[in-house]
């Protein structure tokens, strides 16, 4: 079917307007035309229009991205690019890292992310770690958050979910403040699938942004706090998943950065110290004990970026020096430390018809020594607004203190101090249509060797992974209506043949926006994902393919905003994660006042 599909796409040529919006996660603020890297920028508009408050179920839409859930909404959510393992995947916040340091992959949990305070969402695919280091091998995420808007928000959504969120902004003569806050709980469903017992949660959060500008140079502020709580469930003295009433996660993260801008005839300055702290517990049944166990988790980073930026004709190059300093805390393990620094530079020129990207960095380490990372890219842009480009990176995912220091974790032994970073090569080739028909076709590989792999005797570099596809994404308008399609067709290769667990090799999605009148709007999304492999007891099963269908009516009245939608609108049944529950048929009601 998904064949039939992508063969659809391509008589749909005629398609809708695309700005070229600029690329801050380039740390040149590149334009989307002259970067070679394949990526997708979600803006604002299309956030409001997608009518969803978690930024989760906009990334869902993404080509090559695909998130799991251990539970309904407000449950531990999984990021995947392209079939890379989720910490292969580095989020960012304002081009701050926000992976969680109290994890022992330095996953990052993409459950709180509100879409409340977001501008805009940059996915960049493939290795990126010239210009952030390790952890970016799978690919980047970057949320842009907003610095301010012209207008106050009170909102209130009811449903599944219970939520109230406001904002505001306030302008001076040289600087602009922005607040915003939320709120929200839910009875939730089982994190056990066709149980009975529901496992609720409640998250909170809140983002202050300042800016200030003075004679010489600009200084930007911000903070951003998430917390939340989640019930769970657990498995009993066989290891078997049931429910369990007693078990739950909780978590606080605070993220305060400080960036100083100067501007010369030279060029541009900048310096930024940023601090992304997690504070966070879990209590759940330890069969070893035959009781509740309570464990706290900390970990925070100290990132200190200078960087100086010079423009030359048609192009621009950075030069940056970085320093991160990471520590690690549990219940009943002494803090680690480590130390990272970094230096690179990144040029992109533009020559005519023709764009070039290149970077290098290298970074050394105080355990494990030095990497060097480099990425080269080249494109040519065509009459039309088209543009062929390709590119090609290297990438590294350092271990996690956990992975280096902790010698055992209960009885089961840990760390290693001889084990490497993961590497990576990327591949991407893409044609690409822009203005007011757009679509974009990208091949791609991305190779990762050196795998981090966990057996009895601890952590270890083991085999390889593998990742192949192609990646479609079109848009078109025609009269009051936008059609949108993404498309993912992929081969992931373990070097063990051992199967990829949690993954679709092919997904599909469909959406369509109808503007019935200038306030009046409707909205369709469809997806299908394919079947999936996971383990059970440590033998594989199979996962069904299934397809979601959303529905939603939005209404502008004066300057406020009502929303009515349907998820689930068949009521499917399905699993992301094998034994985990999932959502049913839900409705949810939405009112924006805005003065």
């Amino acid at each position: 079917m998904y064949y039939f599909v992508l063969l659809l796409l391509f008589p749909l040529s005629v398609f809708g307007s695309r700005l070229d919006p600029v690329i801050v996660s380039s740390r040149t603020e590149s334009q989307s035309s002259n970067l070679t890297s394949s990526h997708t920028v979600i803006d604002n508009k299309t956030l409001e229009k997608e009518n969803v408050s978690v930024a989760i179920e906009v990334l869902k839409n993404v080509p090559g991205v695909y998130i799991t859930q251990s539970g309904g909404l407000g449950a531990q959510a999984s990021i995947f690019i392209r079939g890379s393992e989720v910490r292969h995947v580095l989020v960012l916040i304002d081009g701050i890292k926000v992976n969680d340091p109290s994890n022992p992959d330095k996953q990052f949990n993409a459950a709180n992310l509100s879409t409340l305070d977001i501008e805009k969402i940059e996915v960049i695919k493939g290795a990126q770690s010239v210009l952030y280091g390790s952890d970016a091998i799978g690919g980047i995420i970057n949320i842009v958050t907003k610095k301010g808007e012209p207008k106050q928000t009170v909102g209130v959504e009811l449903g599944f979910q219970k939520q109230i969120h406001g904002s505001m902004s306030v302008v001076g003569e040289r600087g602009v403040t922005y607040l915003n806050s939320y709120y929200a709980e839910s009875e939730g469903i089982s994190a056990k699938k066709d149980a009975d017992e529901l496992d609720g949660f409640f998250k909170k959060g809140v983002t202050l942004n300042h800016s200030q500008s003075f004679d010489s140079f600009e200084a930007k502020w911000m903070i951003k706090i998430m917390q939340d709580y989640v019930e769970d469930d657990g498995y009993d003295a066989s290891y078997k998943f049931v429910d369990d009433k007693n078990a739950y996660s909780k978590s606080l993260q605070q993220i305060y950065n400080q960036t100083i801008t100067k501007n010369t005839n030279s060029g541009t300055f900048k310096y930024s110290i940023a601090l992304n702290k997690i504070d966070r517990s879990v209590k759940f049944y330890d069969t070893n004990r035959s009781d509740y166990s309570l464990t706290a988790y900390s970990g925070s980073n100290l990132i200190q970026d200078i960087t100086f930026l010079k423009k030359f004709g048609l192009g621009e190059a950075v030069v940056g020096l970085s320093h991160e300093y990471e520590t690690f805390n549990k219940s009943g393990i002494d803090q680690r430390k480590a130390n990272l620094y970094s230096v690179f530079t990144s040029v992109n020129h533009m020559l005519k018809r023709n764009f070039l990207n290149i970077g290098l960095r290298s970074d050394t380490h105080e355990t494990f020594g030095n990497v060097f990372t480099y990425n080269l890219g080249v494109g040519r842009k065509f009459s039309g607004r088209k543009q062929i480009k390709f590119n090609h990176a290297t990438g590294f995912k350092a271990p996690s203190i956990y992975q280096l220091f902790v010698p055992y974790d209960g009885a089961y032994k840990v760390g290693n101090e001889d084990l490497q970073p993961e590497r990576s090569r990327t591949f991407d080739l893409s044609f690409k249509q822009m203005g007011a028909n757009s679509y974009e076709i990208t091949l791609f590989n991305n190779f990762i060797y050196d795998y981090f792999y966990y057996s009895s005797d601890g952590y270890e570099n083991k085999g390889s992974f593998n990742s192949q596809g192609l990646e479609v994404s079109a848009s078109q308008k025609i009269k009051q209506v936008i059609l949108k399609e993404g498309i993912t067709l992929a081969k992931f290769d373990l070097s063990d043949d051992d199967e990829v667990l949690r993954r679709p090799e092919q997904k599909i999605d469909f959406n369509i926006d109808y503007n019935l009148t200038d306030n009046f709007k409707l909205n369709a999304h469809w997806k299908w994902i394919a079947a999936r492999y996971d383990s059970v007891s440590s033998q594989e099963v199979v996962m069904d393919a299934y397809d979601l269908t959303n529905i939603s009516v939005r209404y502008q009245h004066f300057k406020n905003d009502y929303q009515l939608g349907i998820n689930n609108l068949f009521d499917r049944e399905y699993e992301d994660i094998a034994g985990y529950g999932t959502m049913g048929l839900t409705l949810f009601a939405r009112v924006n006042f805005n003065y």
